[in-house]
Order: C-alpha cells, then structure tokens, then sequence
C-alpha cells in the first residue's frame, strides 16, 4: 500500500462505524487517503466510497415535516390506491325501475285480468311510438268525471309519455268507477304543479291517496297529464 509522505495520519474516536453500520473498536488512527481516490474514501479494512454507503436517512424540509406520515416521501411502491367510487343514485333508481317493471306491474295486470284489481290503481294503454303496439302500464287511479289524471314518476323520462307524445290516443281502465276501458286524448302539461295535483286527487279517496303516496315517493321527476275522456 502507497503511503502520502506529505499527509499526516488524521486521528480519529476509538469507535468508528463503518458503511455497513457495524462498529469497529480499537482503531487509534483511521487509513489515510489513497493517491488518486476520490475525496471521501479511506483505504482500510471495511471501508467503501461515502456515496455508497446504504444506511442514510433521508433529510426532511420544513413542508415534509408539517406533512402527516403518510404523505411525507413517498415512493413508487407507497402510492395509495384509490378507493373505489360509492354507487350512484341513478343506479339505485334503476335498480328500483326494473324491479317496478318485472314484478309490481305484471302483478297489477294479472289482478286486473282476474278481477281483482288493487284499490286506486288503473291501466293505461298507450300505442307504442316504435312497434306500434299497443303498451298496458299500471297508474294510479285518476278518474274525475269525464277526466283522467295522472301523475308520471319519471316525467318525459317515461315510456308511456314519450308513446303520448307521439301518438296522444290513449285507453284508461279505473278500479274506483269499474266502468271498464275508456278512450281520450292526452295531453302533457308542464306548466301544472304535480305536487299540487297529487294533494288534489289525494282529498277524494284514501286508495287514491296511498297510491300517489307510493308513486310519488319513488318519484324521480314528476309531470301532469290529463286525459281527456271521450263522451259514452
């Protein structure tokens, strides 16, 4: 080993630790600087390059330090994954819809085709604006006279009104009156107050009343139409 004759042997503690974190005892002098070694290496037993030495915590600003453990210096591997999105409501709403579609309404039907209809519910048959077809959903009874109300759940959104706004001949069949299928023409009303009209039709009868008290609860956007009854 090449010893610098100009350099003095630089003296150190009687405990040193080295790159490896292990602490070596009973050396009085540390190895003087090799010629040509980059600044910072000590030729020696154990000893390496200080940019190579592993254990170094690393040194925190003022902003990391306010910062909470787990924000502070965080790494590829210490990315927090995103937590997943709650449902939303619309899917909930059609969750509903479709359970409305397959089970509540087939059973009205099926009650009406026995005889047996439910108090204040009705059938409204729409012609469909695709198929042509004629459509049968379930309403609540809205009978006033030569008139018949109804309150849609799903506003413009509904099936049975959009088949209303492009072919406006409807049939009605009530529970209350049992006067059978009745033809008239529908009309939309956006500028009528539904809530108000349920509170209207709401007076008359107690079924009625639970009707629209069920409809309306899982309401969405409420729209008035009224039938116009034609004359027996």
């Amino acid at each position: 080993m090449y010893w610098d004759q100009n350099s003095a042997p630089t003296p150190v503690s009687s405990t040193t630790t080295s790159s490896t974190g292990r602490t070596l005892r009973g050396m009085g002098r540390a190895a003087p600087a090799r010629r040509g070694a980059p600044a910072g290496f000590r030729s020696g037993v154990g000893t390496r390059p200080l940019r190579d030495m592993r254990l170094v915590e690393p040194v925190l600003d003022a902003e990391d330090r306010t910062r909470r453990p787990s924000q502070a210096t965080k790494g590829p591997a210490m990315e927090r994954v995103p937590r997943r999105s709650k449902v939303p409501r619309s899917a909930a709403r059609r969750g509903i819809d479709r359970f409305q579609k397959s089970v509540i309404n087939p059973l009205d039907k099926l009650a009406f085709a026995l005889g047996v209809p439910p108090r204040g519910d009705a059938l409204l048959e729409t012609t469909g604006r695709g198929t042509g077809r004629r459509r049968v959903t379930p309403v609540c009874d809205g009978t006033d006279g030569d008139t018949f109300w109804i309150v849609a759940q799903q506003g413009h959104s509904a099936d049975y009104v959009r088949n209303i706004e492009k072919n406006p001949r409807v049939r009605v069949k009530g529970s209350l009156a049992r006067t059978g299928w009745r033809a008239g023409t529908a009309c939309i009303l956006d500028g009528d107050d539904p809530q108000e009209r349920v509170q209207i039709l709401s007076r008359d009868n107690r079924w009625r009343r639970l009707c629209l008290q069920a409809s309306t609860a899982m309401a969405t956007d409420l729209v008035t139409v009224r039938v116009d009854l034609d004359p027996r």
